[in-house]
């Protein structure tokens, strides 16, 4: 019988397969490191798969706060009260400190003008402030330092919230 014209790729497949020899169970084999020894048991005084002494005498410790005997509730969960205690830490807004001296620095240098208002938009385009919202920095805490009686620039700074003394000077 001569061979047949085949026209479609299910034929070509077919005839493929069965022209094809058979899987036999001696043609399987692993990948090279598909499978390992398991642990030996080095000596049979102590037979705990391979951990030294050391090991079993010394177990694993729980987490700093567990209290022993009670495994399953740190003392966090002990006090229902203290759920608010830094309940909100994911939450809270952080004002990285700014100084009167860190603040006529950037004048002195030039970074800054002291003809136009000095914000927060001004000041992170000197590039020497940084304010990063992804790590909830929002905004700018004007601290004053020793020497706030030697602050001699006249400035218009915009401020939410300050302490008294940065404000009189």
């Amino acid at each position: 019988m001569a061979s047949k014209v085949i026209k479609s790729a299910r034929e070509r497949a077919l005839r493929y397969v069965e022209n094809a020899s058979r899987l036999q169970r001696q043609d399987l084999r692993d990948n090279p490191g598909a499978r390992t020894q398991r642990r030996q048991i080095k000596s049979s005084l102590h037979n705990q798969a391979g951990h030294t002494i050391g090991e079993l005498q010394h177990a694993a410790k729980p987490p700093l706060g567990w209290i022993w005997g009670n495994f399953y509730q740190p003392w966090q969960r002990l006090f229902p009260g203290e759920e608010h205690f830094n309940g909100d830490i994911n939450l809270r807004r952080e004002y990285p400190p700014l100084s009167l001296v860190e603040l006529q620095r950037l004048i002195d240098l030039g970074w800054l003008d002291t003809s136009s208002l000095i914000d927060i938009t001004a000041l992170c385009n000197t590039r020497r402030y940084h304010c990063k919202p992804s790590l909830r920095q929002f905004g700018l805490q004007l601290t004053d330092q020793v020497i706030v009686h030697l602050f001699s620039y006249f400035l218009e700074v915009k401020f939410y919230f300050t302490f008294e003394i940065v404000c009189n000077s």
